[in-house]
């Protein structure tokens, strides 16, 4: 009989976009699991393949938080014997550093009990008290309690639990470091934050593929795709903007060691025209944040809003018509349109069904078993879109997925 695995996602803060990034590349990697858990934080599978290398795995995974291997499902008795027992079997250094996250039905705080009781067995330690119900991937990097010991997870309420060890961390500092640390940063351009652009190209369903962005912007999506190892091509309208890519392209190379030839891959174009004799290699896929129109302090009239969509209506449909005849075997495109957050109702643009006219199908990102869990945040379920956005900001992004 095959071992099996259970492992528990922590989800980002947009769980519908965490849960689609995580099946996608689940999925594209060769996974075969059973979904046992979802729930507002965390996902839990089962699965017979076993994750070679769950750091390497999180960091391409721009809405988890957190990796858990899960060593007791539904655990008989007292949890804290459990968890004694677990450090006795596997820890053997000088002093163990150790946290206990929540996620769900809090139990009562075991950590103080368990530090008297790992005491009482020989074992010094210290225990690293979050400040909140489940430990962050701040704290668990700064106090490096992966190195020193074990974050253990509780995951549950009264109908199921699952306990475990977190094995991996998102990798927080490098996220920050190029968003706000690469050198050319321009709101007008679109602020793409570095997760989402990730998340945005884990929703493509084939490997080894050649991604184009023709609305390259600030370059975040070029980045995004250098750092997972994609071959990829982008374009601006904007000579401006191309600068600012190759800019940020090249200290991105400096940054991480990435290879590329910058002034190879990154070229001036319109989105509107571009053609196979246009492009320097033939792409398999687009993935792009589209022009979101004009930056937003507050919502526009109802008249405002109608003829910024339109005008936005007709690049994104002349944009995919052209794609459509050039590429006609284009696998995928994944596109981030804007839609208004208003006090009382969202505005979204009226282009769904004037898509599927050109020949793209807009798919569902999150596979039917997930909704059975409930309703899930960043996840439209009428247009089947998923959702973007922040809490300060009027544009949202809306991230539609299809296939020609």
């Amino acid at each position: 009989m095959a071992q099996s695995f259970l492992y528990a996602f922590v989800l980002g803060s947009n769980e519908a976009l965490s849960l689609a990034e995580i099946f996608s590349v689940l999925k594209r990697e060769g996974f075969v699991f059973v979904t046992l858990s979802i729930t507002a934080k965390t996902l839990v599978i089962k699965t017979e393949k076993k994750l070679a290398d769950p750091q390497k795995f999180i960091n391409q995974l721009g809405g988890t938080i957190k990796i858990i291997s899960v060593f007791a499902q539904e655990p008989d008795g007292d949890i804290l014997k459990l968890i004694l027992d677990f450090v006795s079997d596997n820890f053997t250094g000088s002093k163990f550093v150790f946290g206990v996250s929540f996620y769900g039905e809090r139990t009562k705080n075991i950590g103080f009990e368990m530090k008297k009781e790992l005491k009482k067995i020989g074992v010094n330690s210290r225990f690293v008290q979050g400040k909140k119900e489940a430990l962050s991937a701040p704290e668990i990097t700064h106090n490096k309690i992966l190195e020193k010991g074990a974050d253990f997870v509780i995951i549950g309420n009264q109908k199921e639990s699952f306990l475990g060890k977190t094995i991996a961390v998102q990798d927080y500092e490098s996220y920050s470091h190029r968003d706000y640390d690469r050198p050319r940063r321009n709101a007008k351009s679109g602020m793409l934050p570095p997760k989402v652009a990730q998340i945005m190209l884990n929703l493509i369903s084939q490997k080894n593929v050649t991604i184009y962005d023709p609305f390259c912007g600030n370059g975040t999506i070029l980045q995004e795709a250098l750092l997972l190892g994609l071959k990829t091509i982008g374009s601006d309208i904007s000579k401006e903007r191309v600068s600012d890519t190759m800019e940020n392209l090249h200290w991105l190379a400096k940054e991480y060691g990435v290879e590329t030839e910058v002034e190879k891959i990154v070229f001036q174009a319109d989105a509107l025209l571009i053609s196979k004799k246009s492009l320097p290699e033939k792409p398999d896929s687009v993935v792009t944040e589209t022009h979101l129109g004009p930056p937003l302090s507050a919502l526009p009239t109802e008249g405002n809003i109608k003829k910024n969509f339109q005008d936005l209506t007709k690049l994104y449909l002349g944009f995919l018509k052209n794609l459509a005849r050039e590429f006609p075997d284009m696998r995928e495109v994944i596109m981030a349109i804007p839609f208004y957050k208003g006090a009382k109702k969202d505005y979204f643009l009226e282009i769904i069904d004037e898509i599927k006219k050109i020949g793209y199908n807009t798919l569902t990102p999150l596979p039917e078993e997930v909704f059975s869990f409930g309703q899930l945040k960043g996840y439209n379920e009428q247009r089947k879109t998923l959702l973007y956005s922040r809490e300060d900001q009027i544009v949202g992004r809306e991230i539609l997925v299809l296939k020609n």
